[in-house]
């Protein structure tokens, strides 16, 4: 039986007061997606059947894994990406010229889901910056659910997980370990892991140079969209910048002050900054 307009409203309602998360009428095909496969895993005959189970029962330990399922949003990092052009041919030589005598750089991969996004960074990081690897680089992941943290945290991948990784950068910075790949024990010690929702609870303490969020500032209320890239702001060093995911409105956010836009959609850094810092004699 498929997903009725009652049964989506039902699970729009759950999502929101677990999440935060505003689910859309345009969010509806994914959501019976994620909601069918995960029926399917739990012996579940149809997503209707899983959606009156988690109605009548506010204690199913089957609620957050259905919240989960849906929140879980793509990732803003692809090595073929628009985005990954704009960290190593502009962001990352900017920051590191910037923070050359500090010789650290600190990083925030936001709501990353369980996508590749923190591994992939230091990846880039040390296929084109290998200088770094004497430098003092943080990367920290986080997300809402401690479940795609931990699958991240193993640094284990299957082939379909990174299929998009070139052929050459495979080969040097992961090894086969049976059915899948581990990435280089060097790079994976770069990154931290935290449980951390955006819309819920402190945020990390410090500054960062680079805050990456992937697609889910579009999924909460605009309200809740304009305390978050508030907070960013003032967790964002002066001279850093922020990279949205291309499902986000970066439209939105030049509106609501403290922000420029700069070098590509979806890149902001905050008001009054002046150009990049670039060297071109330093080669990179």
């Amino acid at each position: 039986m498929a997903m009725t307009a009652h049964d989506f409203d039902t699970i729009r309602g759950l999502v929101k007061q677990a999440s935060g998360l505003v689910i859309g009428p345009e969010h509806r095909e994914i959501v019976e997606a994620r909601l069918s496969s995960l029926a399917e895993r739990r012996g579940i005959t149809s997503v209707a059947g899983l959606i009156s189970a988690l109605r009548d029962n506010d204690d199913d330990p089957l609620r957050p894994r259905a919240v989960r399922a849906i929140a879980s949003v793509s990732p803003v990092l692809g090595f073929d990406s628009p985005s990954c052009s704009l960290l190593v041919g502009i962001l990352f030589p900017d920051l590191l010229e910037r923070r050359r005598e500090r010789a650290a750089l600190r990083i925030w991969c936001a709501d990353c889901g369980c996508g590749q996004n923190p591994h992939g960074i230091a990846v880039l990081m040390r296929e084109h910056f290998p200088f770094t690897a004497a430098w003092k680089i943080t990367i920290l992941a986080t997300d809402r659910s401690a479940a795609h943290l931990e699958r991240m945290r193993s640094g284990s991948f299957s082939r379909a997980d990174i299929d998009h990784v070139p052929p050459e950068l495979l080969a040097r910075h992961f090894r086969p370990m049976g059915m899948e790949w581990q990435i280089d024990g060097d790079l994976g010690r770069q990154v931290e892991f935290r449980t951390l929702g955006l819309g819920d609870g402190p945020l990390p303490e410090g500054r960062f140079d680079l805050v990456i969020l992937g697609d889910s500032l579009p999924y909460y209320d605009r309200a809740r969209q304009q305390e978050i890239v508030s907070r960013l702001r003032a967790l964002l060093e002066p001279d850093g910048y922020l990279l949205l995911g291309s499902e986000a409105k970066p439209a939105d956010l030049g509106t609501w002050g403290g922000w420029d836009s700069c070098h590509a959609p979806g890149c902001y850094r905050p008001a009054t900054m002046d150009a990049p810092v670039l060297r071109t004699e330093t080669g990179f």
